[in-house]
């Protein structure tokens, strides 16, 4: 009886861990929005700020130039030119709608929005790859790539599998 109590209890957590991501999306969708709107029409200016930077480093605001941009392009492409519904978006996750971002047209919005629901990050970022090459899984012949990484500091170079430098 313990384990049935146990399953409840991490179905419960995963549920609601799942809800807060959705509100966590919503919210940021939110920002995503003012953000548009004061940076399109240059509200900031009103506020003493001497440049859009410095606007969206204020400490108060603490955000980071990569999340404004971000948001701002995820407001404009799936809000108000895609009118995808912000309910969808959030179902879906910021992450991953962040990842469908740069290939996303009118064309293949919807399938892009079923793959980024319906798959992992990493399925998803395989689908981008191969939209991006123009290749279908399966039907290609596979060319490999072959790299070494340092250990200490993680650089990386290509070499030939014989171990020869490329």
């Amino acid at each position: 009886m313990a384990k049935n109590t146990q399953n409840l209890h991490a179905h419960q957590l995963f549920n609601r861990l799942k809800s807060l991501k959705v509100e966590t999306t919503s919210r940021s969708l939110e920002a995503a929005a003012v953000l548009s709107e004061m940076e399109e029409g240059e509200v900031w200016r009103e506020l003493d700020y001497p440049s859009w930077k410095s606007f969206v480093g204020d400490p108060d605001l603490d955000l980071s130039t990569g999340y404004v941009s971000t948001a701002i392009n995820i407001h404009r492409k799936f809000i108000l030119e895609f009118k995808i519904n912000p309910e969808e978006i959030a179902e879906i996750g910021w992450s991953k709608v962040a990842m469908i971002l740069p290939v996303v047209t009118k064309e293949n919005v919807e399938e892009l929005l079923g793959a980024a629901q319906g798959n992992s990050k990493s399925d998803l970022a395989k689908t981008i790859k191969q939209l991006k090459n123009g290749v279908e899984d399966g039907k290609h012949k596979h060319e490999w790539k072959y790299y070494r990484e340092c250990t200490d500091c993680g650089e990386r170079e290509p070499f030939d599998p014989s171990g020869s430098l490329v």
